[in-house]
């Protein structure tokens, strides 16, 4: 059986450990295909923005040092246009397992997110208040 997490409320009734029970169902099967065909490149300017940032953040440094086209003189430039939040939180990933680790955080933001969720609407929102009533 699934532990299901306990609500204020008392136990919970047969509806929402079913809905418990597809919420964790799709979590696993979504982290399952996550990590078999985890991202091995970057496709996206955006991606590449936030990982240097976050690579940069990871070695201690706001800047990175950048070659000018023309004149080949090295200057030390910001690694992305975007706002740090999301490279921040992807430095010590960056740091324990290289930019490819950078992609876990979509992945924890996720679970995180969904069990976040679920947890409200088992505990008498209106997501899920016809079940968990």
């Amino acid at each position: 059986m699934l532990l299901m997490p306990p609500t204020p409320l008392g136990p919970l009734n047969a509806g929402c450990r079913r809905s418990w029970a597809v919420v964790l169902a799709c979590l696993a099967l979504y982290t399952l295909g996550f990590l078999i065909w985890r991202p091995v490149v970057i496709t996206v300017a955006d991606e590449k923005a936030y990982v240097h940032q976050a690579w940069a953040f990871a070695r201690g440094e706001i800047t990175v040092p950048t070659r000018m086209p023309f004149t080949h003189e090295v200057v030390r430039t910001l690694p992305s246009h975007y706002p740090a939040g999301t490279s921040l939180l992807q430095a010590p990933l960056v740091l324990a397992g290289g930019w490819r680790a950078a992609f876990l955080l979509s992945l924890l933001s996720v679970i995180g997110t969904t069990l976040l969720l679920a947890g409200c609407a088992t505990r008498g929102g209106r997501l899920c208040s016809r079940c968990c009533s």
